[in-house]
């Protein structure tokens, strides 16, 4: 009967009592498994007993593609990675702003627009409020909208807490020349007119009542008495 190919020799040695297999290696694996072209059939190994094979040296042995976590800081580069291709897929990116999100959150220190404009909206009133400190509004270019602006003969100008306004729009100051005028002419008109009233108003003008035949108007304090 020929000898199958697959067949390796094995020499058996004792040593502390324990049976190996030597396969004509230097290094001598513990028995109790079975080897057909050195696949191992039956039995198991110690992953750190295999020559030259530490216990996390080689690439088979990770888990799932993005399932192992790293145990310690990864000191890939002198400086911090800034692009992914840096640690080859690991997706660090360390410029990588998210989106923040600080609905019904309390304490939000910092926003960073590197990535666009922030938006503070709300079903409500939206407010900033400072409470001891300075708001400051920095960088090139940028633009704050004016609460006030002037236009037709009205001046803005903004104070350290409040905004002074002064002059009348063109249309005010139109009608109220106007207006004037109208009154001035009035005025001169009725001074002129010899039958108004005011040019031969008099005392006894004035009077409620004013006697006549056999009728006496005695004017008192507070009452009125006629005598016949």
């Amino acid at each position: 009967m020929a000898r199958p190919s697959n067949v390796v020799n094995l020499y058996i040695n004792v040593d502390d009592g324990l049976l190996y297999a030597d396969i004509g290696r230097t290094d001598l694996f513990q028995a109790g498994f079975i080897i057909s072209s050195g696949i191992v059939l039956d039995g198991a190994l110690v992953h750190s007993s295999l020559a030259e094979l530490g216990p996390d040296d080689h690439p088979q042995y990770i888990l799932v593609e993005g399932t192992r976590d790293f145990a310690t800081n990864i000191s890939a580069l002198a400086a911090a990675p800034t692009a992914s291709s840096h640690l080859t897929r690991k997706d660090y990116v360390d410029t990588e702003i998210t989106n923040a999100v600080t609905s019904g959150t309390a304490g939000v220190t910092f926003l960073n627009g590197l990535q666009g404009t922030i938006t503070i909206s709300g079903d409500g009133e939206v407010s900033v409020v400072e409470i001891g400190q300075t708001i400051t509004i920095s960088g090139s270019p940028h633009s704050i909208p004016n609460a006030l602006v002037g236009t037709d003969g009205i001046t803005v100008i903004s104070g350290v807490t409040i905004d002074t306004i002064q002059g009348f729009r063109t249309e005010f100051i139109n009608a109220s020349g106007t207006l004037s005028d109208e009154i001035d002419s009035d005025i001169t008109t009725h001074a002129t007119d010899a039958n108004a009233h005011h040019t031969r108003y008099t005392k006894d003008e004035n009077d409620a009542l004013i006697g006549g035949t056999n009728v006496t108007v005695t004017s008192g304090s507070n009452t009125i008495t006629i005598d016949a």
